[in-house]
C-alpha cells in the first residue's frame, strides 16, 4: 500500500475541488496545480513524507475529509 502509483487525495484550497495524484508525483514536486481552476498549491515534501509515513502506520487516513473522492481498495 501507497506505492509510488497510489493515488494520493488533495483538495484545492481555492475552489475545494477534490482530486488525487500519485504518491511518486508528490515525492518529487513541490507544487500542483488544480485541474479545475488551476490553482497553485504549494506544499513541502518533508511534511508530505511525514503524513505519508503516518498513513503506512495507520495513523491517518487521507481521505478522512474527502466528500468525492473514495478510498481505493
Amino acid at each position: 500500500m501507497y506505492e509510488d502509483t497510489y493515488p494520493w487525495p488533495i483538495k484545492c484550497h481555492i475552489c475545494l475541488s477534490e482530486f488525487a495524484v500519485e504518491v511518486g508525483r508528490m515525492k518529487a514536486e513541490k507544487e500542483l496545480r488544480c485541474p479545475d481552476c488551476g490553482g497553485r498549491l504549494e506544499y513541502m515534501v518533508k511534511q508530505f513524507e511525514s503524513k505519508l509515513a503516518e498513513a503506512i502506520r495507520l495513523r491517518l487516513d487521507p481521505y478522512r475529509y474527502m466528500l468525492r473522492l473514495k478510498k481505493p481498495l
